[in-house]
Order: structure tokens, then C-alpha cells, then sequence
């Protein structure tokens, strides 16, 4: 009932799709040709990638109007926008005051920092941002937390000078051992600035936690945090998932990993992972990555679950935490970008706008008379090109057959029906009109009786001009040449087939039926080749009729041939090495002049 439609490796779109799947559309256009194209880029790439292809009666509908100037069928075309630099966004987090006053940010490298009881000491990276031209000084002093000064650590207290050009200093505090089992404690650093007049200020990171673990156990395992959230990108990304160590930190302890669906299903929401973790003695932390498939949601959650398990080397798990003792379970949960759901909505209200652009037809006769009326259809299309001398040229001249066909009705009219009966009568009135000046041009130019003449070269050319043209642009737009050879090879079907086929199998009908005329006895009853047809036949007087038929097939066949040698010598039916797309250019226009040349001889 419409929405996304997959055809081989694409995806077509149609005007009922919802926005779920537009943003699904989007995300994938995104991975394949960069997270930093604009809504505008993306669009682009969508409407030339993942429209439908446009059928043969569209190439031939656009040809036509481009031959008499009238409006053009919007074609797909790359757009070099899409390849345009963009200005990145957030290039810098520098604080624009600090800049300024030519201030210096100084503050910890981390906020906290595991240390196991056994260590000596603690050392902790304080860091300088910002101006690093001038001498600044900044204080610095233990606190208390769980862990007590001269049970668990020593206190210090004092100053860090940084120099000129200096970045880091450190500051050391003294961790005391003992041998009785401590659950993990921990304490504080803390810097301030005495001084008023220093060109320098602290950061966000002006107090540092020292978490003391107990290393006289193997400890417990649990996940870092309990549940997680994670936004999706336009690329895939990764999410680290982190597995604490506390109340211990002695020996070698493993545990397995793996994830498990919930409503997000694996290798379409995310990439499934599984292994092993090593805790070495005394790592208090280890991670491991999933990978977060960019999908495309518009408000859709899902989730899955990250499980740790089967843990050895004496360590256990948390049994407060989801799983108990027997295990740990971490809940995953993805969700939509509100950016990207503000840009859908756009795109959406956009590609609605720009559906009735790929319509061919128009649903009231006043947008029929107007589009016929002005050159290329008005120009209603701001990004068209604007007309040339040739399209005002063209449309002086076909503006009396365009305004006879934009009397025909639109399809709105009897479900069509309208249309239909009416195109026949006035192509059967315009092949009429066509046929007869066509027989006067080729009595003055080869005689009376010379018919066929004028049919294979003026008749056929006008007829097959059209096809030309519109093989000529599906060669341009598709990435096949399907359509370009379909499209010649279906019109000249159609042409022999049901254009001289039909007649003649009526007449052929007819004569049998109805029985021979006074007219028709008159004119063959005194023929030779009537024996056995004297009742009444469909006679075609035409002694060069065969020849023409073995002379057409011979270059239809030449036709194939070449096609199958291009395939296999230049690899394809189209285009290629410019010598031999020439080549193959001037054999087939020689074909066509060995046809006619045939048939006169012949004739």
C-alpha cells in the first residue's frame, strides 16, 4: 500500500512511505557518501538514487517536448553540490573569555582515579590549558572521604608553580598498606587559587576523587553503569561497554561477555559481540566495544541486553545488581536523533512538494492549454534552464499540433477513458494529415508511385527521430542500457507489428468474408497470381517486397551481432572507447542507407 519498495541492491520511493522509513532511507544514503552531507545534499542523492526508473514513454515524452519546445520531464542529474566543502561546525571548545583575558584553565586530567592499597603512592596529572605563556601558581590539598588521612593515606598539602611554557604538573600523595580485608575507600585532592591577581582560573575538573581498592581479594565484577542510552548517527558507532573491579583487586579473574536481543535485533540494530575479559592483578577496569549500526529511526527505541558471565579466578558478582550472583546484565538502549527527526520532518514536507514533479501528465485542461501555449511549459521550475533560441524556434512551429493535442482530456475524465478515445482520434487525424503531405513531398521528390521510398526515408525518420532522442537521454540517465535499446527496438516492434500487422490482418480477414468487389475483379481478376484467390483476397502489388524483407532482416541481424561483440570487446552495448562508439555509430547509419539503397534498386 506504498511506503519503501526494494528492487535488486535499491530502494524505490513513493509518496505514502512513512517517516520511519524515510529516516531509514537517509541514514543509509548517509553512510554510503558521508555523515556531513546537508539536508539539501542528502535530498539530491535520493531523488537520483532511489526514484524508480523512468519508463520509455517518459524518455519519449521528454524527447518529444524537448524537439518542440515544450515543458521539460525532469531528469535525473548528479548536482555538484554534493560535492561541495562545507565549513565544519564546533571546530574549537576553547572558552572565549579565557582567549580574551589570555587566561590559563587549569584543572585535573581526570576527575577520578583507582589506585590498589598496595601502591606506594598516587600520582595525580594536573593540567594547564588556555595561555601557557605566563608563570601561575595553584594550591592543592587532601580531604577526607571514606578513606582517613594516616590510616589509608598521608596528607598533603602545597603549591604547583607552572612555568612559562609548562603544561603538567603532578601531584603525589603517599598511599598506606595494611593486611586486613577493606571494602574500597577513597579520598579527595582539591586545587584552589590564592592568589587574586593570577591570570589563571580553574576548570571544571578542580577536584579529583582517589578511589583505594583492597587488593587482599579477588574483588567483584559489575558494569559500570547498570543501563545505558545511546543516540544513533548517521554512521556506525561504537559503544564502549565498561566492567569495574571493586573490593579487591588480587590475582587473575576472567569472565564472559556476550549480547542478547530484546526489541533491537542483531546485525540490523546492532553488531553482536562476545568474548572473554582479563583482569590482570590489580587492573580495576576493562571494556570491551559494540558496534551501533546507523539504521535510520525517526522515534522508534529499541534495546538489547550486555551479559557478563561464568567469571573464574575467585572473583564474583554483584548479587545487588540485575542477574544476581550468577550474573550481570547491563540494558542497552538506542535511540533517535532528535536532530535527525527535525530533518526528516523537513525533507518529508519537501519530497511532497517535489512529487507532482516527476508527474508527466497534468490532472485540468487549463495547466494543458497553458503548457502548450508558452514555450517549455511556462518555466514553472525555478531550477531550469532558461529557454534557448532553438526551443522558441521549435515551438513557433509545432504550436498549432501542440494546441490541437491539449484538447484532448486529462486522465481525471472517465478514469482515463477520455483520454484514451480521444489521443486515437487525433493521432489517427494527425497520421492522416501526416501521410498525405508525406505522399505529396515524395511525388515531387521521386515520382509518382515511389511510396515506398517516402516511406522508409522521410516517414521513418520523423517516426523514429522521437525514439532517437529518448534512447539518447535513458543512455544518459540510467546506469543500463536497457532502456536505450528497448526503447528503439519496442517502438519498431509496435511499428511493424501492430501498426502494419493490424491493418493487414483485418484486410486480410475482410476480403475473404465480404468476397471480391467489381472493383477489386476489374483490377486482379486478369493477374496471374489470383489463381485460387478468386473469391477475394488482400493483394499487395509490391515485386521488391520480399527482397526488402531479406535485406531489413540481414541488417537486423548485423544489428545483433554487433551489440554482442560490443559487450564482449568493449563491455557494453553503449558508449566505450571513443573510436569504437564512432565506429559503431557510422555501421548503423550504413545500414540504414543499405536499406533504402536496396529497396530503390529493387523497386
Amino acid at each position: 500500500s506504498g511506503g519503501v519498495v526494494k528492487e535488486d541492491d535499491r530502494t524505490l520511493l513513493d509518496a505514502d512511505m512513512s517517516k520511519e522509513e524515510m529516516a531509514a532511507v537517509v541514514a543509509r544514503t548517509r553512510q554510503q557518501h558521508g555523515a556531513n552531507l546537508s539536508d539539501a545534499q542528502v535530498m539530491k542523492l535520493i531523488e537520483k538514487e532511489n526514484q524508480a526508473p523512468k519508463s520509455r514513454a517518459q524518455y519519449r515524452v521528454g524527447a518529444v517536448r524537448e524537439l518542440t519546445g515544450g515543458k521539460r520531464v525532469e531528469a535525473n542529474k548528479a548536482e555538484n553540490a554534493l560535492c561541495s566543502v562545507v565549513p565544519a561546525v564546533d571546530a574549537y571548545d576553547d572558552r572565549t573569555d579565557v582567549i580574551n583575558k589570555h587566561l590559563s584553565i587549569i584543572d585535573f586530567e581526570c576527575d577520578v582515579y583507582t589506585v590498589m592499597e598496595n601502591a606506594v603512592s598516587v600520582k595525580a596529572p594536573v593540567i594547564r590549558r588556555g595561555d601557557t605563556n605566563t608563570k601561575v601558581r595553584v594550591d592543592y590539598k587532601t580531604r577526607d572521604g571514606t578513606a582517613k588521612a594516616s590510616l589509608d593515606y598521608e596528607h598533603v598539602q602545597g603549591t604547583l608553580e607552572f612555568a612559562p611554557g609548562d603544561s603538567e604538573q603532578i601531584v603525589e600523595v603517599p598511599i598506606i598498606d595494611d593486611a586486613s580485608l577493606e571494602i574500597d575507600e577513597c579520598f579527595y585532592i582539591d586545587l584552589s587559587i590564592s592568589d587574586s591577581s593570577s591570570m589563571a582560573c580553574l576548570g571544571d575538573q578542580k577536584s579529583m576523587t582517589i578511589i583505594i581498592m583492597d587488593d587482599d581479594d579477588p574483588g567483584i565484577l559489575l558494569f559500570e553503569r547498570e543501563s545505558a542510552s545511546v543516540t544513533e548517527a548517521a554512521e556506525d558507532k561504537a559503544l564502549t561497554i565498561l566492567v569495574k573491579r571493586k573490593a579487591g583487586g588480587s590475582g587473575r579473574v576472567t569472565c564472559k561477555y556476550r549480547t542478547e536481543d530484546d526489541t533491537a535485533i542483531a546485525n540490523a540494530d546492532y553488531k553482536p559481540a562476545s568474548g572473554e575479559l582479563v583482569f590482570k592483578p590489580g587492573q580495576t577496569t576493562a571494556s570491551f566495544d559494540v558496534m551501533i549500526h546507523a539504521r535510520g529511526r525517526y522515534e522508534s527505541t529499541e534495546q538489547f541486553r550486555v551479559i557478563i558471565e561464568e567469571v573464574e579466578g575467585g572473583a564474583k558478582f554483584d548479587k545487588n545488581t540485575d542477574g544476581g550472583s550468577e550474573c550481570c546484565i547491563m540494558y542497552v538502549e538506542i535511540l533517535a536523533d532528535s536532530g535527525a527527526k527535525e530533518s526528516i520532518d523537513r525533507m518529508m514536507s519537501q519530497f511532497k512538494i517535489n512529487w507532482d514533479k516527476t508527474t508527466v501528465g497534468t490532472s485540468n485542461w487549463k495547466d494543458q492549454f497553458k503548457e502548450a501555449f508558452f514555450v517549455n511549459g511556462g518555466q514553472d521550475d525555478d531550477e531550469a534552464p532558461p529557454p534557448g533560441v532553438l526551443d522558441y524556434v521549435m515551438h513557433a512551429l509545432n504550436l498549432p499540433w501542440k494546441l490541437l493535442c491539449a484538447t484532448v482530456p486529462p486522465t481525471d475524465f472517465l478514469d482515463g477513458w477520455a483520454c484514451f478515445c480521444c489521443s486515437l482520434a487525433v493521432i489517427g487525424l494527425v497520421t492522416a494529415i501526416i501521410g498525405d503531405m508525406a505522399g505529396l513531398l515524395g511525388c515531387c521528390l521521386f515520382g509518382p508511385g515511389n511510396d515506398g521510398i517516402t516511406a522508409i526515408t522521410f516517414v521513418a525518420l520523423g517516426t523514429s527521430l522521437p525514439d532517437t532522442f529518448a534512447s539518447k537521454t535513458a543512455a544518459l540517465m540510467d546506469p543500463h542500457a536497457d532502456a536505450s535499446i528497448g526503447n528503439v527496438t519496442g517502438s519498431n516492434s509496435v511499428n511493424v507489428f501492430l501498426g502494419l500487422g493490424l491493418p493487414w490482418m483485418i484486410a486480410a480477414i475482410y476480403w475473404p468474408i465480404a468476397g471480391a468487389s467489381d472493383d477489386w475483379k476489374r483490377k486482379y481478376l486478369s493477374k496471374d497470381f489470383i489463381e485460387g484467390f478468386e473469391k477475394g483476397a488482400l493483394v499487395v502489388e509490391d515485386p521488391g517486397l520480399g527482397n526488402s524483407v531479406l535485406v531489413f532482416t540481414i541488417c537486423a541481424l548485423a544489428c545483433m551481432a554487433t551489440l554482442l561483440a560490443r559487450r564482449k570487446l568493449v563491455g557494453g552495448e553503449l558508449g566505450g572507447p571513443d573510436a569504437s562508439k564512432r565506429a559503431t555509430a557510422a555501421f548503423f547509419v550504413s545500414l540504414w542507407l543499405v536499406f533504402i539503397l536496396a529497396y530503390i534498386f529493387t523497386n
